[in-house]
């Protein structure tokens, strides 16, 4: 009062001592608290005057943007004491009528990294701005083979050309992805190709493969190499198995592991072949031809009463026909068992 200051006790009072009649305006502030203003009149006694104090409110400014651009971001959700205020299309989330004091804020949006902070009120008004970043999140590949509780280790998996292998708890670990929907590929020898899509949005994600084996019939079509007919009971040994072919030729193996496996035909009066299947993604056939058994047939040829070979004779067999050497020799090779007829 009139350049005078007094504070107040504990218990509230500020006691002004000695004044004459009259009247007198007086302020009454604190930090944090609307100043109050009124006049008290002095005529004959003393007097009280009762102020109650009225909390100081301000307001907060959130600016909200991405990081890296100029333009407010909307969407984004200032929560403070619980209360939350949404940002606007120009990035500004207001909270009106806030008290001094120290505040800790949470933003919030979908896509992008929470971040945390403090304001402090004191007197006005303030402004913060808050920068969004985008957020990123791990993609955790669980693997593991059909009918089996157990990771399975050596499986590529493979998102936007990197290819990282399962560990040998059968997981497959991509960091540091931006949301968005990625495409992955699974592959490991022995099993069917998979893939598909995993779409991040906020957080991380795990995605469960399930490898299925490469199973497959074997199928041996087994034929006559001169004839080209089906072979019946040739004997196929294949994968620890035998099987004879059946009037078709055929000898059928199934449910066959990925692999490779050595095999073997045979059949009498024929010459056995061997060679190597590899059981990979789809049921395989595999043809045969066996060549039977040949043999030479040698002509001597002589005139009667003579012991010497005799040359340019004309043997013919099957209509074909070969003729005698000087030494009187003719030889048909390749002749496959059987009875022939011939002419000399």
């Amino acid at each position: 009062i009139d350049g005078v200051t007094v504070t107040s006790e504990f218990d509230g009072l500020a006691l002004f001592e000695g004044l004459a009649v009259g009247d007198y305006n007086y302020t009454a502030s604190k930090s944090g608290y609307a100043t109050q203003t009124g006049t008290i009149s002095i005529i004959d006694q003393n007097i009280q005057e009762f102020i109650v104090m009225v909390p100081a409110v301000y307001d907060a400014f959130f600016w909200c943007s991405e990081q890296g651009s100029p333009m407010g971001m909307s969407g984004v959700d200032i929560t403070i004491d619980g209360v939350t205020v949404t940002s606007e299309f120009d990035g500004l989330a207001l909270f009106e009528g806030l008290a001094s004091g120290n505040y800790n804020y949470t933003a919030s949006k979908a896509g992008y990294e929470t971040r945390t902070g403090n304001i402090n009120i004191v007197d006005q008004n303030i402004e913060e701005f808050v920068i969004m970043e985008i957020g990123t999140y791990d993609m955790f590949f669980w693997c593991s083979a059909e009918g089996s509780p157990m990771g399975m280790s050596g499986v590529d998996v493979t998102i936007n050309g990197v290819t990282i292998t399962s560990d040998f708890d059968g997981l497959a670990l991509f960091e540091g992805y931006e949301p968005g929907t990625y495409s992955y590929s699974v592959h490991k020898d022995g099993y069917y190709d998979q893939s598909g899509n995993v779409t991040i949005s906020d957080q991380n994600i795990e995605q469960f493969i399930v490898l299925q084996p490469i199973i497959s019939d074997v199928l041996f079509w087994v034929t006559d190499e001169v004839t080209d007919l089906p072979l019946e009971n040739a004997m196929v040994t294949f994968n620890d198995a035998l099987i004879y072919t059946d009037g078709n030729g055929l000898a059928w193996f199934s449910e066959v592991p990925y692999g490779t496996y050595e095999f073997t035909v045979s059949r009498d009066g024929y010459i056995s072949e061997a060679g190597f299947v590899s059981v990979e993604a789809s049921n395989w056939a595999e043809n045969v031809s066996l060549a039977p058994y040949a043999f030479d047939i040698f002509f001597w040829c002589s005139e009667e009463g003579s012991p010497m070979g005799l040359s340019d004779v004309d043997v013919t067999i099957d209509g074909e026909t070969l003729t005698s050497d000087f030494d009187g020799l003719v030889v048909f090779d390749y002749m496959i068992p059987g009875t022939y007829d011939f002419t000399a």
